[in-house]
């Protein structure tokens, strides 16, 4: 069983959070045991061929990803 992001923030060791600024990175950090990987927003931006402008929204950001054009598995 997968646990849920909430449920790495309530265990008895720190999360560890690395952030990753595109698929490869992403895949790297999780082949290296990572539970979880965070995003850039200049990382987001950038596969998606936009300026970071800090314009993106949590929508759009969700978007890119079910497009599989930002994933990480």
């Amino acid at each position: 069983m997968t646990d849920s992001f909430s449920d790495l923030h309530h265990k008895p060791t720190p999360l560890v959070l690395p952030n990753a600024w595109d698929v490869p990175s992403a895949l790297a950090f999780l082949a290296a045991g990572f539970p979880a990987v965070g995003t850039t927003s200049f990382g987001i931006a950038a596969v998606l061929g936009r300026r970071d402008a800090g314009r993106a929204t949590a929508e759009a950001n969700e978007a890119a990803a079910g497009r599989g054009e930002v994933s990480s598995r």
